[in-house]
């Protein structure tokens, strides 16, 4: 069993120590004492808004006799938490119980499938080990996984959970999640015991906190990148998580060491960060299928460099990885948190570009544009059904709870759905007849070097264009 030194000598070898011990090794649950904690909300790197939402908890644990007072309004000390893995959800939370000095409990809420009948059992030693503290930090993780139960035992948990965490005065309650939504039932809302309105999501870190995410995890294997390679890796690593960034850092920087190279470049990041969205480089392509498919990534930067004025050339390659083909990145201008129609339509014209130019090459297409159709679809028919984009059709939502949902009307929205694809197929066959030198010039660099990065595909169009 694992002894906890960090306890002080008389909770060592009481009661209290034996349920933490129990809990620990029985049950999967990991008890932290905050000697046991490097972090406080000054360590943790961006999380503004996650730690402010958290200023009424710290300051019921900082002023705990204050509070138990009955007369006194009780702040806020449950929470709904909802962020993706890796999004830093436990290190908040141990971030809290480092700052306010109390312990702080994990339990993996998935684990309770293995003991569907002690569940009862469980939830009564978690509680007896925080009510015999002077307050303590509970962090019910994965709390969706409750769902898996059989339906009797997740009853009872549900019932005997919300119970205790009513009759518990001394903590403050988190339950964690991935999911981007939470169900509860209704009881576990009674007497305001939780409010949807305390739900706190994390968000994936901004541009400038990405910056110093890879600043600091490049620190810590004493790497320094110039501010042009940090901005550009900050850019293309939008929507990622800080486990997410320090995955990159460790990876390229292994991947660097194994290929027995001294320097890092943008170009090592870069490829980490493919192998996450596309997997690893597999088997070689035939002669007839690396011909194709660099003609169909050729089309893909020949739609999107001569139509979008923000388009700006990153990445294309004819590298077969577990996922596709080949691939084409553009490199990440200002981030977007929504878009206007002409810039969902050259989302569109750029997923149509690399049928188009197999269209133009050959008269024909392969079976590789099934994903680039795909996307290509969903963005026409969001434009249509969710984003009130056609005007012929009107601002309306086609939507069961809120919106129209008749068949009449979906019969509509396919009609024009179909109608825009085949537009903007037409716009995008267009474009890349009239580049046929550039495409030609482009694919025929891809089947010499496999990958391009940026200025190397503007040399190329610019030398085609000169001609």
């Amino acid at each position: 069993m694992r002894i906890i030194e960090t306890i002080s000598a008389h909770v060592r070898g009481s009661v209290l120590e034996q349920k933490i011990q129990k809990l620990e090794t029985k049950y999967y649950a990991k008890v932290y004492f905050p000697e046991e904690l490097s972090q406080g909300f000054d360590d943790l790197i961006g999380m503004k808004n996650e730690k402010e939402n958290l200023k009424d908890a710290l300051n019921f644990l900082l002023n705990m006799d204050l509070y138990l007072d009955e007369s006194v309004l009780r702040p806020t000390t449950r929470y709904l938490l909802a962020g993706a893995p890796g999004s830093g959800k436990t290190p908040l939370i141990k971030a809290l119980a480092k700052e306010s000095g109390i312990p702080l409990i994990v339990i993996d809420v998935s684990a309770f499938n293995a003991f569907p009948k002690r569940v009862v059992e469980i939830v009564d030693l978690i509680f007896s080990i925080s009510d015999t503290l002077p307050a303590c930090i509970l962090n019910f993780e994965n709390f969706t996984a409750s769902e898996n139960l059989p339906s009797e035992p997740q009853m009872l948990f549900h019932h005997h959970l919300s119970t205790k965490i009513k009759g518990s005065e001394n903590t403050v309650v988190f339950l964690s999640t991935a999911s981007s939504t939470i169900q509860l039932p209704p009881f576990y809302f009674a007497e305001n015991l939780f409010n949807l309105n305390k739900v706190i999501p994390i968000m994936p870190p901004t541009l400038e906190t990405r910056k110093e995410l890879f600043a600091k995890y490049l620190a810590e294997f004493n790497i320094e990148l110039d501010d042009a390679m940090l901005e550009r890796l900050s850019r293309n690593t939008m929507g990622m998580y800080p486990k997410d960034i320090e995955f990159i850092v460790k990876e390229t920087l292994n991947r660097v060491a194994r290929q027995g190279s001294l320097e890092v470049s943008f170009k090592d990041f870069h490829e980490t960060i493919l192998q996450m969205a596309a997997g690893e480089e597999y088997n070689k392509l035939s002669e007839k299928e690396r011909e194709s498919t660099a003609y169909h990534e050729a089309g893909h930067v020949i739609a999107a460099y001569y139509t979008n004025p923000e388009y700006i050339l990153g990445r294309v390659e004819i590298t077969p990885r577990a996922q596709s083909l080949g691939l084409t990145f553009e490199e990440a201008g200002e981030e977007k948190y929504c878009k206007f129609r002409h810039e969902i339509e050259y989302d569109i014209i750029y997923s149509l570009g690399g049928m188009a130019a197999e269209k133009l090459i050959y008269g024909e297409t392969t079976s590789g544009v099934t994903s680039d159709l795909a996307a290509a679809n969903s963005d026409a028919t969001l434009m249509v059904q969710a984003f009130g984009m056609d005007e012929d059709f009107g601002p309306i939502v086609l939507d069961d709870d809120v919106g129209f949902a008749s068949e009449k009307f979906y019969a509509a929205s396919e009609e024009l759905v179909q109608k825009i694809l085949k537009d903007l197929f037409a716009k995008t066959y267009q474009v890349v007849s009239e580049h046929r030198k550039q495409l030609e010039a482009l694919a025929s660099a891809l089947l010499e070097n496999e990958v391009l990065i940026g200025d190397e595909i503007k040399h190329v169009l610019d030398a085609a264009e000169k001609e």
